[in-house]
């Protein structure tokens, strides 16, 4: 099978990047179907599920790829088509724990989520709001789905941190600018995951452009051909970018595409 020649691949993390406020800006809209009429790949990495990204992404950006829960599995066409997810094992065994300390948590299942009876957190209203037509589990041991991710409401504790510690042959996590903690499979990434798509796609001969602010960009960020940060409180991710921008202008991001298209 031939190889497939793209100049430039575009990839965004949504949150705190090019979506503010749950919100993306008409103007940034208007460049990304630019960049993708010019023959560019126009790609999505979120710590976001599917409710989540459907929820933010304008109608005609759905069926772009969307790398979701961290890379935790990849939505082309709405279909799942690459996942590393959690040992059930390791994740039942995790799940249990937090709940013997009643963490506020909830469990990401593609499309489904698992949220434990005893949870009380704003944004678990927002969860349920986003995902309506989704089974929503209460009962761990009723869970049947893959989980992707786990995501912690609250800060670690020295007692949740131990733990972690423990599993890190089996899981890895990233902790929020917010102090909010993803939980995912160990080696899962949005740029490992970006990465084993391409291959899947015998993707070969391009150029990416990465767009992230927060931990779980760093990788990408770092291993991207330019990597751009945006108002980034991360020190890591600021020292590894090769663009730093420092407000949440969409005039700042659309300039720093254009910028990337340049080098």
């Amino acid at each position: 099978m031939k190889d497939n020649l793209i100049e430039k691949i575009f990839v965004f993390d949504l949150d705190g990047t090019i979506a503010i406020n749950s919100k993306i800006e008409n103007s940034i809209i208007v460049k990304l179907n630019q960049l993708m009429k010019n023959g560019h790949m126009v790609l999505f990495a979120t710590s976001r599920s599917i409710r989540g990204a459907k929820a933010v992404l304008p109608k005609e950006f759905i069926n772009n790829i969307l790398l979701l829960c961290n890379g935790a599995f990849v939505l082309e066409k709405n279909q799942i088509v690459l996942s590393n997810y959690i040992e059930q094992k390791t994740c039942i065994n995790l799940c249990s724990f937090l709940e013997k300390y009643q963490i506020q948590y909830y469990l990401e299942l593609g499309n489904a989520v698992y949220v434990p009876s005893y949870v009380e957190h704003p944004f678990i209203s927002v969860l349920k709001d986003e995902g309506k037509d989704e089974n929503i589990y209460t009962e761990l041991f009723n869970i049947s789905n893959k989980a992707y991710k786990i995501s912690l409401l609250e800060p670690i504790s020295d007692v949740v941190q131990d733990k972690l510690d423990k599993l890190c042959s089996r899981i890895q996590y990233f902790v929020h600018s917010d102090n909010t903690v993803d939980i995912v499979a160990n080696n899962c990434s949005k740029w490992k995951m970006l990465k084993r798509f391409l291959k899947s796609k015998n993707i070969t001969d391009y150029k990416i452009i990465a767009f992230g602010n927060d931990s779980n960009d760093i990788e990408l960020i770092k291993n991207a051909n330019i990597g751009i940060s945006v108002k980034s409180n991360n020190d890591t991710l600021v020292k590894l970018a090769d663009i730093n921008i420092v407000d949440y202008k969409s005039e700042s991001i659309i300039n720093a595409i254009n910028e990337a298209m340049k080098i």
